[in-house]
This record gives structure tokens, sequence and C-alpha cells, in this order.
């Protein structure tokens, strides 16, 4: 999609659309709550209505410019100019200017905000990657409503089947993004799963409460350090 992201589903987006979508019904809406670099919600069908919810704003922004094919990355992004742009960002969360998400996640150490300058000792043109990006993840994001909101405060909008993709406990986070409260995010999953409407949710994390089913999981490459990872997929039936 538009960029790399620290905890992107970029392998496994086409695996965990097809099971949520096994879920829909022709018109039926899915959701992606935690939609980050909005590959999910771009690998689902577009059978009913698509809605990708993120609470950083120049994420949806460019994920929308992208979207609208107004987005134009730029030329070169020096040290200096990165630098300029991480002290915006974290001067002022809530600016909305795409070119720091873009930035802020495109440009940053394994896709992780403002961590660094990335480069390696190969010369990845990392800049040149993110922009070819942008251009491939059009058409795959076209029809896809994004809104900037945290979604436990818009409960009662949603229904349908809905995938949540959360910061995973005991991780690091971004300064982007407020502090993840696990136990909280399991209770509103919950709250969530009780509401009419809604025929079904997903959760992606390596750990679940125990009310809560795996449906799958893939053992893959840790983005970071040496070793493997567990990705696992959790439901809860709807009563």
């Amino acid at each position: 999609m538009p960029i790399q992201y620290l905890g992107g589903k970029a392998r496994l987006a086409k695996r965990i659309a097809a099971i949520v979508d096994a879920e829909r019904v022709l018109g039926e809406a899915a959701w992606d709550l935690c939609c980050g670099s909005g590959r999910v919600v771009a690998a689902l069908s577009d059978r009913g209505p698509r809605y990708g919810v993120d609470v950083v704003p120049s994420l949806i922004a460019l994920l929308c410019e992208v979207r609208d094919g107004i987005f134009v990355p730029p030329a070169e992004v020096t040290r200096e100019q990165y630098a300029e742009l991480k002290a915006r960002a974290l001067a002022n969360p809530l600016d909305d200017d795409p070119l720091l998400a873009f930035a802020g996640f495109g440009l940053a150490f394994a896709g992780m905000w403002f961590q660094g300058y990335a480069s390696n000792a190969r010369g990845d043109d990392y800049l040149g990657a993110a922009t070819r990006n942008c251009a491939r993840a059009r058409a795959r994001l076209v029809g896809v409503e994004f809104v900037c909101e945290k979604w436990q405060t818009m409960i009662d909008r949603i229904s349908g089947t809905v995938y949540i993709d959360p910061p995973y406990a005991n991780t690091a986070g971004y300064a982007a993004a407020p502090p993840h409260d696990p136990v909280a995010f399991w209770r509103d999953a919950d709250a969530l799963v009780e509401r009419d409407g809604v025929r079904a949710v997903f959760v992606s994390e390596y750990q679940a409460p125990a009310h809560w089913e795996e449906c799958a999981r893939w053992e893959g490459q840790k983005a970071i350090n040496r070793g493997t990872r567990v990705e696992k997929l959790f439901t809860r039936e709807v009563k």
C-alpha cells in the first residue's frame, strides 16, 4: 500500500480479507477499525461498503489523497527535511498534512513513526518504493470511505462485519496515536460483538481472552529482530 508500516499486514492482508469476506453477505458493510496503511480494507471485496478507520489525521489524509489520485509524492526528502517534518509531527499530532504520514511511516526505519531516517548498506531507495506503492495502491483504495476517529466513539455507527488490528499488547507504540490499553480494548471489542447489526468481529493479536476463539494463525519472520512470530486471528460468536 502507500507506505511501509510497523505492524502492517502486507503479507497477510489477502488471507485475512478472505476470512472476513466469507462472513459478509451481498451489500453488507465491512469495517477495518485500525486500518493503518489500509492493506486489509483494500483487500476486502467491494460486495458492500468498505470503511477504514484510524486515529492518525495525516495517515487518513494520505490514504484519501492516494485514493483520489491527488497526492503528489516529493521528488526528494533529505535527512534535514525529514527532521523538520518530524519536529512538526511531534509538535502537533493532529496535523493532517499527508506528507507527514508519507515520511513518518514510509521513510522511517521499519515503518516506525519517525524512528530514524530509513537507509541501509545496500542503498535501497525507500522514497522510490513509497512513491511506487502510492501509484499501485490507488485502484485498490477506490470506493473505501476513510474516517479519522477513535473507533470506540463510533460504535453506534458500526454494523456488518468488522476487522480490528490494534496495537499488540506489550509492544512498542508510537507518538502519533494515544497509548493502547489492552484491557479496555477487549472490553470495547466485547461491546462491539454484542451490538445489534454486527454480524462478526475479527481481531488480530498474539493472545486474546479465553472467550475469544482462534480461527487462524500464521508463522512468519519478525520485522525487526531475528526469530519468528505467530500472528493469530480471533473471533467471538455473535449472540
